[in-house]
């Protein structure tokens, strides 16, 4: 998700798997801009959802499911912004179940 939100690697550079496992067990998170929470409701959906993911503890980190249902509310979100500002999204006509 971090990638096709940024376009980047999650620690901006390619690392070996070892170096990403030490990263990710000493608690560090990849950093997101925070430009990415007030560009959309998507986008600021997208960064909060990855944010959950990221929680070390699996008890804290919300399941696929969770994943699926905030992900869909923010594609109706967006799509009803859009159509209020009399945009039409191509998208928009795709159903997501």
């Amino acid at each position: 998700m971090y990638a096709v939100l940024t376009g980047l690697n999650p620690y901006y550079k390619e690392l070996h798997q070892s170096e990403v496992k030490r990263l990710v067990r000493h608690g560090e998170k990849p950093f997101v801009d925070p430009r990415w929470r007030t560009r959309s409701h998507a986008e600021r959906a997208l960064v909060e959802t990855m944010e959950l993911c990221w929680e070390f503890n699996a008890d804290d980190r919300i399941d696929v499911f969770e994943v699926v249902k905030r992900l869909q509310h923010a594609l109706e979100v967006e799509y009803q912004q859009d159509a209020k500002n009399g945009v039409e999204s191509p998208a928009a006509t795709v159903e997501y179940r």
